[in-house]
């Protein structure tokens, strides 16, 4: 009975009339756009905007294998709407020939939830940050196997991973005298 109670406390906050303040909107001399629980003194394009709905999250249980659904997780539950990672470049399997170790990697990732970190890692370390495409080419980059993913780690610390793609770099080695 005390869970119920509570439940029932929390929702009433949470759709109480003090949840949705006025907020207000106004351009700047430079074009930027800007919004604020209060209006601001001495400008006159202030336009107040009406707030009748909030937007609610359900959480749902990721699936934390890599197959099927391309993701891996650790952290359990993820919000619904969870992010479509994927690494574009090179291909898993494919083997690049480059005597300079000169290497282009790139993935994407969709859907992500504001506020996350967006990275490329090759061998486990960041090699670019981004919102949506990222890119990086690499040089002097040692000849062998390399794996490549791409990982989104929430504002709450959870991580979600692109299953990952492996290639290898084929260059020449110099023979020491």
């Amino acid at each position: 009975m005390k869970g119920s109670s509570l439940f029932f406390l929390l929702t009433a906050a949470l759709f109480s009339g003090t949840a949705f303040g006025d907020i207000h909107q106004w351009t700047d001399a430079n074009g930027t756009v800007h919004f604020s629980d209060t209006a601001p003194e001495g400008v006159s394009n202030v336009k107040k905007i009406d707030v009748r709905e909030t937007n609610i999250a359900i959480q749902s249980e990721m699936n934390t294998n890599t197959g099927g659904s391309g993701m891996g997780s650790s952290g359990g539950n993820y919000t619904a709407g969870s992010p479509v990672l994927s690494v574009t470049s090179p291909s898993n399997g494919e083997v690049i020939r480059n005597n300079e170790g000169i290497v282009t990697v790139s993935g994407s990732a969709t859907n992500v939830m504001p506020g996350s970190r967006v990275e490329l890692l090759m061998d486990g370390n960041p090699i670019a940050t981004g919102v949506n495409n990222l890119s990086a080419t690499l040089t002097n980059v040692d000849r062998g196997d390399h794996t490549v993913v791409v990982r989104v780690t929430t504002s709450s610390g959870q991580t979600i991973s692109s299953n990952p793609v492996t290639f290898t770099l084929q260059r020449y080695h110099k023979k020491g005298k």
